[in-house]
């Protein structure tokens, strides 16, 4: 078993949105999805840079960090 650099792309296999707040550092609304990377492994993380109504399954995603 090995390290193995991500390229960061990913596919958005499901999402929901939350409309109420629960912490005023996480404005609403905020989307969360189930993304596949590229090379396989598959988690949980916010989707940002997109509206949520035009967030779709199986849509291109590529990873994003922030300072949060």
């Amino acid at each position: 078993i090995a390290w193995q650099r991500a390229s960061g792309r990913a596919t958005l296999l499901s999402h929901c949105v939350t409309r109420r707040p629960y912490s005023p550092d996480f404005p609403v609304p905020l989307v969360h999805g189930l993304v596949e990377l590229a090379e396989g492994p598959r988690f949980i993380c916010r989707i940002v840079g997109t509206a949520p109504e035009k967030v779709r399954e199986g849509m291109a995603l590529k990873a994003a960090f922030d300072a949060q």
